[in-house]
């Protein structure tokens, strides 16, 4: 029931954004295909989900094999334990057990490195879009295209649209790390 909430905000705001000025709202539009345009040029990627989807899925792949490895290590550690006890194997067993941990840790980290920049890049493509947005939304106010009322509206509109928009971008970068390990099994049935 909340997604629709936000998502009837999200139109009724951006019906209040083409209302009020049509040109700024292109104008809006255009940098934000802009955007998109050259961030496909310089990593095959968008806006939206700025992520380097290859090395993110070697990330989660190589966790999904440490993971498992973790597993078989402590279920045969578990059922095996008077065999370890009688030939001495706790300290190797340990040892193995905490170099997957740091193995773990270490791809844990990696994965955070390479998703954790997609909100500062986030922030600051919102910020130079709406800067550019109000210059140009000034210009047409001081040459008398567009009034200063409808103006402070759209601008209100588009502050108001940043906050849902921002939140559907980093619930789309979640979404997709958390679709990544799906993609061998869905590549192998198409």
């Amino acid at each position: 029931m909340l997604h629709q909430e936000v998502l009837l905000t999200m139109l009724k705001l951006c019906y209040c954004l083409f209302w009020n000025s049509r040109s700024c709202c292109c104008f809006a539009l255009y940098f934000l295909e802009a955007c998109n345009y050259w961030c496909d040029r310089l990593g095959n990627c968008n806006v939206a989900c700025c992520i380097d989807k290859k090395k993110v899925k070697a990330v989660s792949n190589s966790s999904m094999v440490v993971g498992g490895g973790m597993t078989t290590n402590f279920n045969e550690t578990f059922s095996g334990n008077k065999i370890i006890a009688a030939y001495n194997l706790q300290e190797q067993q340990s040892n193995l057990f905490d170099s997957q941990i740091n193995v773990q840790f270490d791809l844990a980290m990696s994965l955070t490195k390479r998703v954790g920049w997609l909100s500062p890049i986030m922030y600051f493509v919102a910020a130079c879009g709406i800067a550019l947005v109000m210059a140009y939304g000034n210009n047409l106010v001081v040459s008398g295209e567009l009034t200063g009322g409808s103006f402070a509206a759209f601008v209100t509109s588009l502050l108001l649209l940043y906050k849902p928009v921002k939140g559907l971008g980093q619930t789309l970068a979640g979404l997709q790390v958390l679709l990544l390990p799906w993609g061998e099994p869905l590549n192998c049935l198409t």
